[in-house]
């Protein structure tokens, strides 16, 4: 799934990165993302649709959980931090 992730480098200024999740479930997700985050830094994503982040659109925050070099960019597994997540929004009504 296509998403907007918003973060903290590890310089520790804000970044804004549109990237493909590799994997989502209901507990977590795994990105692909040219900036290196702050390992102990929590990521706001947002749900692409057609290529636009919708300003109205909610972010979901989740925890890092580990970074990998992968590449020219970072592996990230994240945790979600809240009781919405990834997996609901792309696919509502999935048990």
């Amino acid at each position: 799934m296509a998403v907007t992730v918003y973060g903290f480098a590890t310089t520790g200024k804000l970044f804004v990165e549109h990237c493909a999740t590799r994997n989502v479930s209901r507990s977590g997700c795994c990105i692909h993302l040219q900036t290196r985050p702050q390992a102990d830094a929590a990521l706001a994503l947002r749900l692409l649709r057609w290529g636009l982040s919708a300003k109205a659109a909610s972010q979901l925050l989740y925890q890092i959980v580990w970074i990998r070099k992968d590449g020219d960019g970072w592996l990230i597994g994240a945790s979600s931090l809240g009781p919405a997540d990834l997996y609901s929004l792309a696919f509502p009504g999935t048990p």
